[in-house]
Order: structure tokens, then sequence, then C-alpha cells
């Protein structure tokens, strides 16, 4: 109601003539008058709910992306971490074929002599 006070906000005279006010009853025009002034106020509060909503939104839509990057990297250097171990991992059960092999050989070589 402060906006409507300040500016003296008179809805029926920026809708009717002054002829056409004077043909209503005051009080008819109180009411109407202050129905409007309601539903501006009603309004305005409505508009500073949503504008803080979407203000709260969008900081926790960046707040989301950021922690959505943050884990994409981590995620990232995990599976290169992964991957590498994975090589070693092959490497390693490559040289332990290899040594089996050789292992074997050399009980061979021993059976022989």
């Amino acid at each position: 109601m402060e906006i409507a006070e300040k500016t003296d906000f008179k809805v029926l005279q920026t809708l009717l003539s002054s002829n056409e006010i004077s043909e209503i009853s005051s009080s008819v025009c109180e009411k109407l008058e202050n129905f409007f002034r309601s539903k501006f106020d009603e309004f305005i509060t409505s508009k500073a709910v949503f504008e803080t909503n979407r203000k709260n939104l969008d900081k926790k839509c960046n707040d989301l992306t950021n922690d959505c990057k943050i884990q994409k990297e981590k995620l990232d250097k995990c599976e290169e971490k992964l991957e590498l171990a994975e090589k070693f991992g092959y490497e390693l059960q490559s040289q332990l074929d290899e040594n089996r092999s050789e292992l074997y050989r050399l009980q061979e070589c021993i059976k022989r002599l």
C-alpha cells in the first residue's frame, strides 16, 4: 500500500471520467478503490516473491552447474587413473605370464640335467 499512498493512486480516476465517477455512490467507489489497491498489493507481493525465487533458483542453478563441472573434472581424473591402473595391471599380467613361461622352461631344463 505504500506505493499507492505515495503516488496518490486513484484507480477509478484513471479508468473513468469525473462524470462517470459521480454517478457511482461514494461507498461503491471506496469499495472498488480498496479492492483494486488490495489486488495491486497482492500483485506487488507476488512479484517480489517471484523475483526472490527466481534469483534463488538462478543462484542454485549456477551453484549446481559449478558443482557439476567440478565433479566432471574429478570423474575425468578418476577415469584417467583407472585407465593407467588397468594398463599397469595388464603389464603385470604380461610379465607374470612371461615369468611363468621362463620358470617352466627352466624347470624343464633342470629335469633334463
